[in-house]
């Protein structure tokens, strides 16, 4: 009896014996949203082999998108070199990574194969990571596991889907390049349990039948054929087009076209990387700029409620983090002043810059990698904070961005 036979005579038992229990399906539906059943496992693959591409026997097709991005006149301007540490910044010139320019992938259309909880390819033989950066290996593992289910059409993108910025940035992206009759007929791999995410997908309207809760390690899924997109694999860079898909898909669903662009906020977030000099930092501003009616954003998990907050925002200043993928709810031509720690963090800054939105990103070099990729509170330097509100003044005035550097 094969895998999708057995599965579906299980659905079938579990649901008559909810229905003799007077739950209802739509007690099924939210076990199975929360993974409190568990199907007996199916299979069990093992000592599978790593290679490093697709064999063709499991592509049934692949279309290649490419994509001119286009950042509607948004300017960035920042301080300290891309590769160093320094504040050598405009001495060394600015260039961006090429992906900057022009977005690019292959949408391949697998048959029979497993994907794991890290929405990675497993066949009865081969472990399959179609990239040569060491890496994904390390990220995609394992290779191996027991098979819990099994669905004729799936959609695996992204990795990391629990965490919100790479919901935002390495799921709903890529998951968008997809015809939306394809997101809505297919079972989704791989959902969180985070609100943002059955918020995105209630405004698409996907089944939440088909929104299939996140496995856990050693676990996987058999699918007759899932669309998986790669060349490059998701990590962070699917910027540009696919963030302004995500942007008008929610400017559109919030109606947020007709409100106007009045505040100036100041952000501080609730997790890590606090910035713990930030009443100071707020109190200058004040003092320095007493013709703007400064205020500090609340840290709002939801789209729907910071949605029509975000966007009326003019000028926000605020901590790197993930908070800022909610950029896909500002408008364009508003301006976000980031404070860095020693390195730039281009993921949060593509997806500012992808949205139309200008970006002054001040990286501080006192703060090391490991402090800030530890999620460490910091110090803001306000003087230079100053000096970029400063250099916006004109604008922020109704006069063009503008087009001279900004030194520190």
């Amino acid at each position: 009896m094969s895998a999708q036979r057995l599965l579906m005579i299980q659905e079938v038992i579990f649901i008559l014996v909810c229905y003799f229990m007077n739950k209802g399906s739509d007690f099924f539906l939210q076990m199975s949203l929360n993974q409190m059943v568990r199907y007996p496992y199916l299979n069990e693959i093992k000592n599978t082999k790593l290679i490093r591409y697709i064999p063709s026997q499991f592509i049934i097709s692949e279309s290649i998108i490419i994509h001119k991005n286009d950042y509607g006149g948004a300017q960035l301007r920042k301080n300290g070199a891309w590769e160093s540490k320094e504040e050598n910044y405009p001495n060394q010139p600015l260039i961006l990574p090429h992906y900057f320019d022009i977005f690019n992938c292959t949408m391949a259309l697998l048959r029979n194969v497993y994907i794991n909880h890290a929405s990675a390819i497993v066949t009865n033989d081969y472990f399959i990571i179609p990239d040569e950066n060491d890496w994904f290996v390390a990220t995609k593992k394992p290779g191996e596991g027991k098979v819990i289910a099994s669905y004729d059409k799936a959609i695996a993108v992204g990795r990391d889907s629990d965490r919100y910025g790479h919901w935002i940035l390495d799921y709903m992206g890529p998951l968008l390049l997809l015809p939306i009759d394809v997101i809505l007929t297919h079972k989704i791999l791989n959902i969180p349990n985070i609100p943002i995410a059955h918020e995105m997908l209630d405004f698409l309207g996907v089944p939440k039948e088909n929104r299939i809760f996140r496995m856990k390690k050693y676990e996987l899924i058999h699918c007759n054929s899932v669309y998986f997109p790669y060349r490059p694999l998701v990590n962070a860079d699917y910027i540009g087009y696919p963030i302004q898909l995500i942007r008008d898909f929610v400017h559109k669903h919030l109606n947020l076209s007709q409100i106007n662009q009045t505040k100036y906020a100041f952000y501080q977030r609730q997790a890590t990387r606090k910035i713990i000099n930030f009443d100071q930092m707020v109190s200058t501003a004040k003092s320095s700029f007493p013709e703007y009616n400064w205020e500090c954003l609340q840290d709002r998990q939801s789209l729907i409620e910071c949605g029509k907050i975000w966007a009326a925002i003019k000028l926000m200043i605020s901590g790197n983090g993930s908070h800022l993928f909610r950029c896909v709810c500002l408008k364009k031509g508003c301006v976000v002043v980031e404070i860095l720690g020693a390195y730039n963090d281009l993921s949060c800054m593509g997806a500012l810059y992808s949205c139309g939105v200008h970006v002054i990103s001040i990286k501080n070099p006192s703060i090391s990698y490991s402090m800030w990729w530890g999620g460490s509170s910091y110090n803001a330097e306000i003087d230079k904070i100053m000096k970029s509100i400063r250099y916006l003044k004109p604008y922020l005035d109704g006069k063009e961005f503008p087009k001279d550097s900004l030194r520190f």
